[in-house]
């Protein structure tokens, strides 16, 4: 898998001018389009298109300290207008285009690459398992998007359980695991933006 995921970054390099489709990156990673832009967000810290956002402006940023025109760095890289791409450029590194062509300002956002990190100290025991259709139920609420650190919302929902529906919960929890879980589910449009809100439940699987 992290020979594919690598694949794909090098596929961007290579496309930075080109628009890149969700067929193109399924057909590279093995994966829908939509399960590998979740599967990057949550391990990049970004959305897919953020990435590529990034690349195509670090690039643009070394043509344009190199001596290319404005204006053809802005269409070469998919901007409809030189307007758009001054926008966006000054948004990701402060300096408007002419800044950076007068005075030779270099910033950069380098190309990723996966690779395994392997590193001690804790045990964790796991599976995974294809199971039949089952029922979860439990205490929910909206909260907002969080890739990292923890979030607020979610403990907050957690502290509020009462006693009462702890003993209802584990009464009810009559399937495998045998215990309370933590479900993310109807997500709003960009998630993968880290954006928007999602419903969070706590509960026990029941059959």
């Amino acid at each position: 898998m992290l020979q594919e995921f690598n694949n794909l970054m090098d596929y961007i390099e290579t496309h930075l001018t080109e628009e890149i489709s969700g067929k193109d990156i399924s057909k590279i990673v093995g994966l829908s389009d939509y399960h590998f832009k979740r599967m990057f967000s949550y391990m990049a810290g970004m959305s897919l298109n953020e990435y590529i956002k990034n690349r195509r402006l670090s690039v643009a940023n070394v043509e344009l300290i190199n001596g290319a025109k404005v204006t053809d760095i802005a269409y070469k890289y998919g901007y409809q207008s030189i307007e758009g791409f001054s926008r966006a450029f000054r948004g990701w590194s402060g300096f408007l285009p002419s800044e950076v062509t007068k005075n030779k300002i270099q910033k950069s956002f380098p190309k990723f690459s996966f690779f395994i990190d392997i590193r001690g100290g804790i045990s964790m025991e796991f599976k995974i398992e294809k199971k039949e259709k089952f029922n979860i139920v439990g205490v929910s609420k909206r909260v907002p998007i969080q890739f990292e650190g923890e979030n607020n919302a979610i403990l907050e929902l957690a502290q509020s359980i009462t006693e009462q529906q702890r003993n209802e919960m584990h009464q009810l929890a009559d399937l495998y695991p045998h215990q309370v879980l933590n479900v993310s589910y109807d997500f709003d449009d960009g998630f993968l933006e880290e954006k928007g809100y999602l419903t969070h439940m706590i509960g026990p699987v029941y059959g």
